[in-house]
């Protein structure tokens, strides 16, 4: 196999996508990019995005028409199978791969009920990390507070975790079918980062 030149990090809400992603795409030689945040630069995208509804596919495509993929770790991306579909044409298979961490439900809520969102930049942190509502953003150059989403409820994060794997999990059966290389890490319990990243070490290799 050739060099990966491109990562999708995928993995239900709550499963550490924006804790790990960092560290994945450095092993990796990429720059992480989390897809909301990188949508959210667009107007159109951004009305979506306030609203806590998916983009559609084509103001998607057309923000990723003329932008080169090589060299990110997509965070968040791709949501649907046509943007998968975008991705297989756009792509050399043997120069893409795709992170799954595959967190068990338990262990997704926890952390969701836990999780606090800024409201400028839209940055995620965790009461599990000691930080509070009306709190500072996590990034010292934000200056925004730490809310709750009103949808971080129990009725709320069922909902979203049943959405997850109705909608996204065929998207990594379709890639894992069309050639795509997947890296699946589990997570059956909640444990310390050090020990996540040390299974996503064994894993990638």
């Amino acid at each position: 196999m050739k060099k990966i030149r491109t990562i999708f990090l995928s993995g239900q809400y709550g499963s550490g996508k924006n804790t790990h992603g960092d560290f994945i795409a450095e092993k990796f030689g990429l720059i992480h990019l989390s897809f909301s945040h990188f949508l959210s630069k667009d107007p159109v995208a951004c009305t979506y995005i306030q609203l806590v509804k998916l983009v559609p596919d084509e103001d998607v495509f057309r923000i990723l028409g003329s932008y080169p993929l090589d060299g990110y770790l997509f965070n968040g991306f791709p949501r649907t199978l046509p943007q998968l579909e975008f991705v297989l044409k756009k792509c050399q298979i043997d120069q893409i791969a795709m992170v799954y961490l595959d967190v068990v439900d338990k262990v997704a809520i926890h952390r969701m009920q836990n999780r606090l969102t800024c409201l400028v930049c839209k940055q995620a942190s965790s009461k599990l990390k000691g930080h509070t509502v009306g709190g500072s953003c996590k990034d010292p150059n934000c200056k925004g507070v730490l809310e709750q989403r009103p949808d971080d409820t129990p009725e709320g994060i069922i909902k979203r975790t049943a959405s997850f794997r109705e909608k996204t999990l065929p998207i990594i059966q379709k890639a894992e079918e069309a050639g795509m290389k997947i890296f699946k890490i589990t997570l059956t319990e909640e444990q310390p980062i050090e020990t996540t990243r040390e299974m996503i070490m064994h894993v990638i290799g």
